[in-house]
């Protein structure tokens, strides 16, 4: 059963294809990203829908490639990719009412995948470093670096795992580390 429908406020001349890139689900909402793809990607969209369903508004539109999205019931945290020439990478923050998207990193190198706790946002990049930062902004703390292709991560109260993928003939790994 579907629950979730959302018509954009834009239509390209040359849509082939809606894709869903991500979704998060917090007490009340689903929050999901599309990429309407076509001659380029250019309309990308972070939506809200409620979970009894029906159509939701779109929270920001256009901030990159969308890579993935967690929520925490009060805020909805994305990673965007640069579009080529466009905006810059970053991770970012959004009430999940709605309202400004607030950029907590412009990180130099692509952001990856997102975990959220009480007091942070982590974070992967592709430099191979695992990171965290506090969910209302400031300086961004490395606590792993050398990781190879980090694929995942996740939390529990007492840890955060990520996955590894297999490089040029290597193995893959789970990776914890103690908060």
């Amino acid at each position: 059963e579907s629950v979730c429908s959302h018509a954009p406020s834009f239509v390209p001349k040359a849509i082939q294809a809606t894709r869903k890139r991500w979704i998060a689900v917090d007490a009340t909402s689903v929050y999901w990203g599309y990429m309407e793809t076509g001659v380029s990607f250019d309309n990308v969209a972070l939506v809200k829908t409620p979970l009894a369903g029906g159509a939701g508004p779109s929270l920001a539109d256009n901030l990159g490639w969308p890579v993935d999205i967690v929520c925490d019931g009060q805020s909805v945290f994305s990673s965007w990719r640069r579009h080529v020439g466009g905006e810059p990478h970053r991770i970012s923050q959004l009430a999940a009412a709605g309202g400004a998207v607030v950029d907590l990193v412009n990180p130099e190198v692509e952001p990856g995948w997102l975990a959220v706790d009480d007091v942070h946002l982590y974070f992967t990049l592709s430099d191979g470093t695992v990171q965290r930062v506090l969910k209302q902004g400031g300086t961004p703390e490395v606590i792993a670096s050398g990781q190879v292709t980090l694929t995942s991560i996740a939390l529990d109260d007492e840890a955060v795992y990520w996955t590894t993928g297999p490089e040029s003939g290597g193995s893959a790994a789970v990776v914890k580390l103690a908060k």
